[in-house]
């Protein structure tokens, strides 16, 4: 399973504990998963490449429709795997959530139940906190990989902290992850310019 995990990650063994880009990448290279169709497989994995390389904090709602269904079309393939079918369903109801908080012990408005379709507070916050987490850790892989920090680089860091001003409740559960970031970051801009030769000098 290593040989599968993308940088930073080897130390993970099991599936339980991969990231999506782990998956796609074992999906798409070992042969036990030849009857995947792959365009299915190579649509989703533009989906994430295009969430975790955005510089923006948010999608459209065309967008999220459209990257789901592609996801649950690569899970018809595997219909064999009991799992599927629950994972489908969660993923259909997180899709087709209102997002509304219900919080336990208050009343709704209009004396309302919560339906199906609704997601609690913790719920909502798991799947943002997962989310978020990959994000960040894109992030600090890219940065790894740079060895001074370009214009696309200070724009994903500045809608990123900015993200994190509006929702401070994550800063607490990535301190790990973001101190990591802030490192590669003050790392990065503490890089000297190269100097430039004298002009004037002659060999």
């Amino acid at each position: 399973m290593a040989v599968y995990m993308p940088r930073g990650q080897m130390n993970k063994q099991g599936p339980e504990n991969c990231d999506v880009a782990a998956l796609l990448n074992l999906i798409n290279f070992c042969d036990h998963f030849s009857f995947v169709e792959r365009r299915k497989l190579i649509e989703v994995i533009k989906c994430r490449n295009e969430l975790m390389h955005s510089t923006e904090m948010s999608v459209s709602v065309e967008w999220l429709d459209n990257s789901v269904q592609k996801i649950l079309d690569l899970l018809q393939e595997f219909q064999h795997v009991a799992e599927t079918k629950t994972t489908s369903k969660i993923i259909q109801k997180i899709i087709s959530s209102s997002w509304k908080v219900q919080i336990s012990g208050m009343d709704m408005v209009d004396d309302a139940h919560a339906s199906d379709e609704e997601l609690n507070a913790e719920e909502i916050h798991n799947v943002e906190l997962r989310l978020v987490r990959e994000k960040l850790q894109e992030l600090c892989f890219i940065l790894e990989e740079q060895k001074e920090l370009q214009e696309q680089d200070l724009n994903c860091l500045r809608r990123f902290k900015e993200f994190l001003k509006d929702n401070r409740e994550l800063e607490s559960e990535l301190h790990d992850e973001l101190q990591q970031l802030y490192k590669l970051e003050m790392k990065l801009n503490s890089v000297p310019e190269p100097v430039a030769e004298d002009e004037g000098e002659k060999e």
